[in-house]
């Protein structure tokens, strides 16, 4: 495993664009010395700025007691567990960290790691970079677990990127949004003629991904009969397109991806036992936005470069109190939640300083108070009616104006299910904005269901 530095910012002739080999043995010295590998001309840098060992299995960056400082990933740091992708300021360059990995015998092939678009410096963000880079050259199936929101298919595409099939196809296919009677045919194709409708060849995603990357997103939602011929295709067994007689054979390296614990689902016999095994010969949790501290901070700052230059607001920046409300945010929706909420906050903010007030953060604050709910006693009173109490409980993650009226237990004027299944799946859909597998997980329904009823007649719910 060799490592190098890639020049990527600054202006000329301060460093020369370009990749900087990074020496296993000794020390690989940079700054605006001669005895540096890597010279900065820049009056900012020092003789010997930082230094960069390979030791204990890890490559190190250590400042070495520079005035203005060593900057990674946006915060300054005397030492430094190098991962790739890790982004190194010195004075005004800026540098990409990148591991090469070889791989020996006739088809050899280099490959720098590429993390740009897991964006974090958290422990356990570093640790997930760490994992992908050793497992992403692996054929075995990879399973990517993680709340909704978390980034599963921005880790399946991190895999994809450092892997050895890098340069074919990588196809990402969500289950939940396939009716189920055509499943077979959007995975394994159909041909001419094959039933109603099929008017042409299709070529299924495991083909399209042939010698690529298949990504399958909620493959919990994928049929028996489904997980059946998936289960062959694994095994190395030739498939047959609906209505086809000629066998098809692929290559195809299997990632897929669940919010839900697919276990639980062997157990109530909804997902083949061995078919769980096989597409979980590595398995990769993502942590929730909750857990990773000052990424929060990080990934909003990003979002807002992002979002300022889409609806040019340049001028716009936070208050202080801004990210601290941020901070303090438990962000149920993860990072696609805080996605929505720096758009929405750049272009509604009514001025050049965005406060806690644009961000309408209403519920879900890092906090130990309860709020009351009401629930039906099952003991009943004298008159024979169940009694109304009060009770507590954890607070509901609610994203949404306040002010818009939401279902509340005193409106009972009916108690027709299919009026209140509707009325709480466009409940969901508010408080989600609009996100079906948000709201679907918010209802405990399963997100091809949840689907299929906005396809019957609720689409007005959105």
């Amino acid at each position: 495993m060799s490592a190098c530095l890639k020049a990527i910012g600054g202006a000329f002739p301060l460093v020369p664009l370009g990749e900087y080999s990074l020496n296993r043995t000794g020390e690989n010295l940079i700054g605006r010395g001669t005895n540096c590998c890597v010279q900065i001309a820049d009056a900012s840098v020092a003789l010997v700025h930082a230094k960069i060992s390979f030791y204990g299995l890890v490559w190190h960056l250590i400042d070495c007691g520079s005035t203005e400082g060593t900057i990674v990933n946006g915060s300054k740091v005397e030492t430094w567990e190098l991962v790739p992708g890790d982004r190194i300021q010195i004075g005004s360059r800026e540098f990409l960290f990148l591991v090469s990995q070889h791989q020996t015998g006739l088809n050899q092939v280099d490959t720098l790691a590429d993390f740009s678009d897991l964006i974090g410096q958290s422990e356990s963000m570093r640790q997930l970079k760490k994992v992908i880079a050793r497992i992403a050259k692996a054929s075995g199936c990879i399973l990517v677990r993680g709340e909704s929101g978390t980034g599963k298919e921005l880790v399946a595409r991190a895999i994809h990127r450092n892997s050895l099939r890098s340069s074919k196809p990588m196809l990402s296919v969500n289950c939940a949004a396939i009716p189920e009677d055509l499943m077979d045919s959007q995975l394994f194709g159909h041909i001419k003629g094959a039933f109603t409708g099929a008017d042409h060849d299709h070529i299924g995603y495991f083909q399209q991904a042939h010698q690529g990357t298949l990504f399958l997103d909620e493959v919990g939602e994928l049929h028996l009969e489904g997980q059946a011929k998936l289960l062959r295709i694994l095994e190395g067994h030739p498939y047959l397109a609906v209505g086809g007689t000629k066998e098809i054979h692929v290559d195809v390296h299997v990632v897929s991806a669940t919010n839900r614990d697919l276990r639980e689902f062997v157990e109530a016999k909804k997902f083949r036992e061995d078919l769980y095994y096989r597409l979980n010969v590595f398995e990769i949790e993502i942590p929730p936005l909750r857990e990773r501290g000052l990424d929060i901070e990080l990934l909003a700052r990003f979002f807002l470069e992002k979002f300022k230059q889409l609806n040019n607001r340049d001028y716009v920046e936070f208050s202080e109190e801004a990210v601290l409300a941020l901070l303090n945010y438990d962000w149920p929706g993860n990072v696609r939640q805080l996605r929505n909420v720096i758009e929405n906050a750049v272009v509604l903010a009514e001025d050049w300083k965005i406060r806690p007030e644009d961000l309408k953060l209403r519920t879900g604050q890092r906090s130990n108070k309860q709020q009351s709910i009401i629930r039906i006693d099952p003991s009943p009173t004298d008159n024979g009616v169940p009694e109304l109490s009060i009770n507590t409980f954890a607070p509901i993650p609610f994203i949404g104006d306040p002010t818009e009226r939401s279902i509340e237990p005193e409106h009972f004027d009916t108690l027709e299910v299919s009026v209140w299944q509707e009325r709480l799946i466009k409940e969901a859909l508010r408080r989600t904005k609009g996100d079906i597998p948000a709201a679907a997980d918010l209802l405990g329904m399963a997100r091809s269901t949840l689907y299929r009823r906005l396809e019957k007649g609720l689409s007005d719910a959105m």
